[in-house]
């Protein structure tokens, strides 16, 4: 009995402790976070190491993923401290049936890179329908600028226009920074960062020497659309690195999950092998290796081109 209640009071000391920490560490991300996306008088490249992961992170799998749109509270602090909690849930979890921390540390990390991978997948998708609209998007840039003869004014009045999502949010933001006093080189950049097209990186820099030197916009701009239209001809010629191939890829890794979940949970034999025995653990210990350097090599695979 009195071993029990030591373990109960053991618990209940960790899960103070486990608070504390999260409590730290989340205040620590929102005031990096908060210096970070509201401190705009330098460039990001001006920032320390740390920033520029943090604003890396943000635009990946918030920006790109248009994630605040299913839930308006999320920031890139809060989620880094939710995939804590998760991790921490599936590492207790591991323990209490395999009594390793080892193991529970190894397949935790597994099971925390899920929605990394959902994220991603989402991502992807995105990015297929921002490539898909970069032609209209030209094309109304252009049309508004011989109306206006202005490019800000031009940029404006495309972002009243019904783009498509996620295309459309990146507009909104890039008019609302460059009105709110950022200058228009950050402005441009954040914009390039979140669309992550190769072409869009060469429109960017056209458009900001354009500002800065008041270049002829408009044959600018028919060039760029044309040449657009050559690299969708020849994207869909070819049809390599498709988005769909990269989504077939993380939806294989988390089919691979779910697979090992139910052999290593659901099937009493499986699981005493591998959780019980000093072959299965080490067998799982280095699926979870593989598996995380599979993940970061299918990041590089697909890395967003054109």
């Amino acid at each position: 009995m009195a071993t029990v209640d030591c373990i109960r009071v053991g618990w209940f000391i960790q899960g103070i402790c486990l608070f504390v920490i999260l409590y730290h560490v989340m205040v620590a991300l929102k005031r990096q976070s908060h210096q970070l996306y509201f401190d705009t008088t330098q460039r990001i490249k001006e920032k320390g190491v740390w920033q520029r992961w943090l604003v890396k992170l943000h635009i990946r799998y918030i920006e790109q993923t248009q994630l605040k749109k299913y839930l308006p509270f999320i920031t890139i602090s809060r989620g880094m401290v939710m995939l804590l909690i998760f991790f921490i849930f599936c590492f207790v979890m591991v323990y209490l049936k395999s009594e390793s921390i080892g193991l529970g540390m190894a397949l935790s990390l597994v099971a925390s890179f899920c929605p990394l991978i959902i994220l991603d997948t989402l991502r992807q998708y995105n990015y297929q329908k921002t490539r898909g609209e970069l032609i209209h998007f030209l094309s109304l840039l252009g049309q508004w600028y011989i109306v206006t003869d202005d490019i800000m004014k031009s940029f404006e009045k495309v972002s009243e226009q019904r783009l498509s999502e996620p295309l459309a949010s990146y507009i909104d933001d890039f008019v609302v920074q460059v009105y709110s006093g950022l200058d228009t080189t950050t402005a441009f950049e954040l914009l390039d960062r979140k669309v992550e097209s190769d072409f869009f990186s060469t429109f960017v820099v056209n458009m900001d020497q354009a500002l800065k030197n008041r270049g002829d916009v408009g044959i600018m701009l028919r060039n760029l659309e044309d040449e657009a239209y050559q690299l969708q001809e020849e994207f869909n010629r070819r049809k390599i690195g498709t988005v769909h191939d990269k989504i077939v890829i993380y939806c294989t890794m988390l089919l691979v999950l779910l697979i090992g979940y139910h052999f290593l949970v659901l099937n009493a034999v499986t699981e005493n092998f591998y959780f019980h025995t000093l072959l299965g653990r080490g067998l799982v210990l280095v699926f979870c290796v593989l598996y995380v350097v599979g993940f970061f090599i299918a990041l590089g695979l697909s890395k967003l081109e054109y």
